[in-house]
């Protein structure tokens, strides 16, 4: 029996990754949510989804694992830090300064998910 290879293991992976965005903004969505972008990149970080409700930009970070602690668990510091400077980057695109920011979390445990709204502050 072959063992996959280091680019199949990362096709997998994206796979699920991708998979895992697309059923957090069907949530997002069914909740009234306005999709802004997926995997949005700067030299600073990536950030699975951003979305909008009203005057709100809310930048998700979407976790697929076996539980919801573990989840939760992999949403790092470091890894806060880089998607707060990555939103930065975001906003100073935008053409209003009216909206406020915020930080949520989507989990996902195979069919069910959660949603941590207001996740984190910028800084905490």
């Amino acid at each position: 029996m072959m063992m996959p290879s280091n680019r199949q293991i990362k096709q997998k992976r994206w796979r699920k990754g991708y998979l895992a965005e697309s059923m957090a903004l069907w949530l997002l969505r069914l909740k009234g949510y306005r999709f802004v972008a997926q995997r949005y990149k700067t030299p600073r970080g990536e950030i699975d989804l951003i979305v909008q409700r009203n005057e709100t930009f809310i930048f998700v970070e979407v976790k697929a694992r076996q539980s919801y602690e573990k989840g939760k668990e992999a949403v790092t510091v470091k890894q806060r830090r880089r998607i707060e400077k990555a939103a930065e980057l975001f906003m100073a695109t935008q053409k209003t300064t009216q909206c406020s920011v915020r930080f949520d979390v989507v989990l996902v445990m195979g069919f069910k998910m959660h949603h941590l709204v207001d996740a984190w502050r910028m800084g905490d």
